[in-house]
């Protein structure tokens, strides 16, 4: 069977979706790719997934931050928004919010990428690089 591309099932299994999520948070493309990849991992990708999660906060830490924006949203989605996700899953996806501080944005950060080397570890035995 194909898969939906409008709505695929991997963003759309909880009652918010990662793009409206996205929008919501005001996030900077950098990290609603990492997001992205965090969101979707146990239904595409794997570690594989986790480990561009990775990569992406990686050029959002090394961005000069005079090219970056800073949103100030704080919007926060609840465990019934992210229902089919693990607890660590909505730590990620709500730590994200944080990026739109200017003031928080590197803890944030370095936060997610302590969750998602935690999930690699945790789910599949190994370390990022």
């Amino acid at each position: 069977m194909k898969e939906d591309i409008i709505n695929p099932k991997r963003y759309t299994c909880n009652k918010l979706e990662c793009l409206d999520f996205w929008l919501l948070a005001g996030l900077n493309p950098l990290v609603a790719s990492a997001v992205k990849y965090v969101w979707r991992y146990k239904e595409k990708n794997g570690v594989e997934d986790l480990k561009k999660a990775l990569v992406f906060l990686d050029k959002m830490k090394n961005t000069p931050k005079e090219m970056l924006y800073f949103t100030e949203t704080e919007f926060f989605a609840s465990d019934n928004l992210l229902e089919n996700m693990s607890d660590i899953q909505r730590f990620i996806v709500n730590t994200s919010v944080q990026t739109t501080q200017e003031e928080l944005y590197k803890v944030a950060i370095s936060d997610m990428e302590i969750a998602i080397n935690y999930l690699i570890n945790k789910e599949y035995g190994e370390l990022s690089d």
